[in-house]
């Protein structure tokens, strides 16, 4: 594999984090305000929600074509590490797909504030833990 090619594209994946980072934020609070003030979400959260699982969806892609490109599979040693971070990130993923699916099914606008609240802030909680995987290796 060319090492331009992976270095850029490795960059890619840690720079994506910063807007990728800032979206997950946005629509975290404003879920977390929706459901304790218990009102429907606002008219333009659709769009917002959607434009942040495109930058999910990017930043999921980006790092699994790293890591394949990398063969980081092939990499051995104790901590696991090259294993630990694509599993915990692959499940962020699905957390965040599954809160949306929830979310566009739920019965009323406040029951899907509710629960992509309670997708989102699961998903959170394992995000940050993966980024620590790396950060602290």
């Amino acid at each position: 594999m060319n090492e331009t090619w992976l270095a850029s594209l490795r960059l890619a994946h840690a720079y994506w984090l910063y807007p990728f980072g800032l979206l997950a934020v946005v629509v975290f609070v404003l879920l977390a305000f929706t459901v304790l003030a218990r009102r429907p979400l606002p008219a333009r959260f659709p769009l917002l929600n959607r434009i942040f699982l495109v930058s999910v969806d990017l930043q999921w892609l980006l790092g699994v074509m790293y890591w394949v490109a990398s063969q980081q599979w092939s990499v051995r040693d104790e901590s696991m590490i090259q294993f630990r971070h694509p599993v915990i990130m692959t499940a962020v993923w699905l957390m965040y797909r599954y809160g949306n699916n929830k979310m566009k099914h739920s019965l009323n606008a406040e029951t899907a504030a509710r629960d992509g609240f309670w997708y989102y802030s699961l998903a959170v909680i394992f995000l940050v833990i993966g980024v620590f995987q790396v950060m602290g290796s």
